[in-house]
């Protein structure tokens, strides 16, 4: 495997591993100090927050690792990382001024805005320490880690200890700590001297912001879809047989699947920078078919042990991995619309195939569904890089 693959897996796992850490010590102070419904109102208030903030901030982490890695100039795009420090200030002030019988819907204000503060808190460091990664400017990185071990120790003090009475206190106790670590790191970002000036790859644009949105919400209803209509055509014990795979792959498969696709699209934009061909990009037809071969043998193999159905999702899931790297591709070298009429109407179109395949089929009908309309969709997306062959790094 290719050495820079692995320098850029490796940073990507760090970065996601430290948003972890902070996640995790957060979790763990509170349920200590606080108990365990504090845990359990906490998990319910991240949900309904990253569900308002995690898009967006996805989305401008995106854009800003295509631009630094293709430029190496951290210090010439800090601006998203302040607004976003500028939010979790103003979420957290919010919940200081929002009295604890504020309700919404049965859901209480003021802790859906602390666990929003705490995520762009978090969001600026963890972003921050790759961002710096990618800029190869090790001492930031360094220091970006210091403050972070810094900030977990001083939150388990502070839960620990109990000085006048923080740790009975919401997470307004971790926002603190959290951005004025993030302030610190910006400050020291900002020192890092701009290189000279060169055309910005992929601009910071409605445009650029929308089309992730896009390629994000579809991405996300495609998964929502599939338990939909699963849910309401197979019966209860097909559902739960069916249910269980999927969850265990969703949440250990997945998040392995998408750091690898993160390394692979770093590799990808820093070689469309140099005007390099990408092997992942521009594969030549017949190792297509010779991978497509192995796999079918492989599934053959396996086959005569387990259901059909199980063995084919997991590729399934593989397979929307591939969809995800090719999207990203496809979608900085085309227009909003069409890559909206493009992606929603893939949506549609599996909707449709999944929904015939279910009723006709059952588990294995819908695995092969699954499989074939993401290797189909991903072929697509090939072809059409394959015949765009301009740099896939520029924004319209």
């Amino acid at each position: 495997m290719n050495k820079v693959l692995l320098q850029d897996l490796f940073f990507i796992i760090l970065t996601r591993g430290s948003g972890f850490a902070i996640t995790v010590t957060m979790l763990f102070a509170n349920t200590i100090a606080r108990g365990q419904q504090a845990y359990i109102q906490i998990g319910q208030d991240m949900a309904l927050a990253l569900l308002i903030v995690g898009a967006p901030i996805g989305v401008v982490a995106q854009i800003q690792i295509r631009r630094i890695t293709a430029t190496g100039d951290l210090a010439r795009y800090l601006r998203p990382a302040n607004l976003v420090s500028l939010g979790a200030a103003t979420a957290a002030i919010l919940s200081l001024l929002t009295s604890t019988d504020k309700r919404l819907g049965g859901v209480e204000i003021k802790t859906v805005l602390e666990a929003m503060g705490f995520i762009l808190c978090q969001s600026v460091l963890v972003s921050l320490l790759l961002l710096s990664s990618l800029a190869k400017n090790t001492m930031l990185k360094v220091s970006i880690l210091l403050m972070m071990c810094v900030s977990l120790f001083f939150i388990l003090s502070l839960r620990w200890l109990n000085p006048y009475g923080v740790a009975k206190m919401g997470l307004i106790v971790e926002i603190s700590i959290l951005w004025f670590a993030g302030f610190i790191a910006l400050r020291l970002a900002g020192q890092v001297p701009k290189l000279a000036k060169t055309p910005d790859p992929y601009p910071f644009s409605f445009q650029s912001f929308s089309k992730y949105v896009i390629a994000v919400l579809v991405f996300n209803g495609l998964i929502v879809v599939d338990w939909r209509l699963l849910k309401t055509i197979l019966d209860p014990q097909a559902f739960t047989s069916i249910s269980q795979p999927r969850v265990l792959i969703e949440r250990l498969f997945m998040p392995i699947l998408a750091t690898t696709v993160s390394a692979l699209l770093v590799g990808k934009y820093r070689n469309a920078n140099n005007n390099r061909r990408n092997y992942l990009a521009h594969m030549p037809l017949p190792q297509i078919i010779s991978i497509c071969g192995l796999l079918s043998i492989a599934v053959g193999v396996a086959s005569l042990h387990w259901p059909i159905g199980f063995v084919l999702l997991p590729l399934g899931y593989l397979a929307f991995g591939a969809v995800s790297y090719f999207v990203d591709l496809y979608q900085a070298q085309h227009s909003i619309e069409f890559v909206a009429i493009t992606l929603v109407g893939y949506l549609l179109f599996y909707a449709c195939v999944s929904w015939i395949a279910i009723s006709n089929f059952g588990i294995s009908g819908h695995a092969v569904a699954w499989l074939l309309s993401n290797v189909l969709f991903a072929f697509l997306m090939w072809l059409a890089i394959e015949r765009k062959r301009v740099p896939t790094i520029s924004a319209s």
